[in-house]
């Protein structure tokens, strides 16, 4: 995936007993969030998620890991607390977690390539974009999977999460390319670059303005 030079990404992988050290750069707020979690692989999940970010704000301030200062806003997006700070989003999925920052709005989404519901599209896609299930040669899983990352990433870079009725977004694919172009109904376009990494669709999202 080639993304645009001011988009930094920052990919992690859980191994061994690395979350135990992730944790000690947790502040008291997300120490207290996990309390509240009541499976362990979730837990597990949050901390390599929020190291993911800590690792890449650190490169790019040249400040360790826990002097990264995080919250959580209003809406339930993680950001930096920092003076110009840039805009960032992270997900995870099982072991995995990937991170992204820019200086302008951003959004990503991970997710493994697993069956999902059959009826799935018809929560994601607008009937006008059902037409992509038929034009794109993938197996249904990769399908669903892809069409959640894509919608996902842009919904997290538009603030909004899935409080904003996904088939307000409709889309065109470019599976060569690895692009998506979004029409956001009453907004500005964004775009789309995903790729398959490891078992997992990677979608990452930026107003198409930037491209």
């Amino acid at each position: 995936m080639q993304l645009p030079s001011e988009i930094r990404l920052r990919w992690l992988t859980r191994e061994g007993r690395a979350v135990d050290e992730w944790y000690e750069w947790l502040g008291q707020a997300e120490r207290a969030e996990i309390e509240s979690f009541g499976h362990p692989e979730r837990r597990e999940e949050f901390v390599t998620g929020r190291a993911a970010l800590r690792l890449l704000l650190s490169e790019l301030n040249g400040i360790a890991p826990d002097e990264v200062g995080l919250r959580t806003a209003d809406d339930g997006a993680v950001e930096a607390r920092a003076p110009d700070a840039p805009s960032v989003s992270l997900a995870h999925t099982g072991p995995h977690a990937v991170a992204v920052a820019a200086p302008h709005p951003i959004g990503v989404d991970i997710e493994t390539i697993q069956p999902r519901r059959e009826d799935l599209h018809r929560f994601l896609l607008h009937p006008d974009e059902y037409h992509i299930m038929e034009e794109l040669d993938l197996r249904r899983a990769e399908l669903l999977v892809l069409l959640w990352t894509i919608k996902e990433s842009t919904l997290k870079g538009l603030r909004t999460g899935f409080r904003r009725s996904p088939k307000t977004l409709r889309l065109s694919i470019d599976a060569e390319a690895g692009r998506a172009g979004i029409n956001v109904i009453d907004g500005e376009p964004w775009e789309v670059l995903f790729e398959r990494r490891q078992e997992c669709w990677l979608s990452v999202a930026y107003p198409a303005r930037i491209a």
